[in-house]
């Protein structure tokens, strides 16, 4: 977020395919460093999520929209409070 730097290094990454599609994805628990987090990402000028592999990486910028989605998430989690 900006100039500030998160890891996590205890994610798992799942693979659902087949012969025409792949996709991957990761499980995070919503705790108090994701609710810490979360705001951080939102209120960001940029936020770069890079994921780290052997030997390779690979960054994935989170867009505005995204930003939105989160804000709504928020909102959702904080009414369900």
């Amino acid at each position: 977020c900006d100039e500030e730097t998160f890891e996590y290094d205890s994610l798992k990454f799942y693979t659902v395919g087949n012969a025409e599609y792949v996709s991957e994805y990761a499980l995070l628990l919503y705790n108090a460093e994701m609710q810490n987090l979360i705001p951080k990402i939102i209120n960001s000028k940029e936020t770069i999520i890079r994921f780290y592999g052997d030997p390779i990486y690979s960054d994935f910028v989170v867009s505005n929209r995204m930003k939105l989605d989160l804000k709504e998430f928020m909102k959702t989690i904080k009414a369900l409070q």
